[in-house]
């Protein structure tokens, strides 16, 4: 089971997915594949955008490939950088939460304030 902590409530915004989603072989999971893909998409918005946003967030992501586990994190500059950040994380945790309906055994979403770890 993948499981998946976040806070989307500040000062930083963080989202931790950590295990294997166990719906499939190897490169053959599905779920696997959409959380990757969900993931990466935040993570690539926060660290490879160039425009107005990038000025206004500090992002940074730490991924441990032993474990499968990656942290992605973003600290707002200015409330501009604020409302961003959290309209990023809000988009991945609705694109997990979608996921977790149509497989509640395989991965488990959950908010919790102030740090956490899984």
């Amino acid at each position: 089971m993948t499981k998946v902590i976040y806070n989307m409530s500040g000062p930083v915004y963080f989202l931790q997915a950590k295990g294997h989603a166990g719906g499939g072989t190897k490169g053959q999971d599905i779920i696997c594949a959409g959380i990757s893909a969900v993931t990466q998409a935040l993570l690539n918005i926060l660290i490879n955008d160039e425009g107005e946003e990038a000025r206004h967030i500090y992002a940074k992501w730490e991924m441990n490939e032993d474990s499968g586990a990656l942290r992605i994190s973003a600290k707002a500059k200015d409330l501009y950088g604020k409302t961003i950040a959290r309209a990023y994380f809000k988009m991945a945790v609705m694109g997990l939460a979608a996921i977790a309906e149509n497989y509640p055994g395989n991965i488990e979403l959950k908010e919790v304030k102030n740090g956490g770890s899984i």
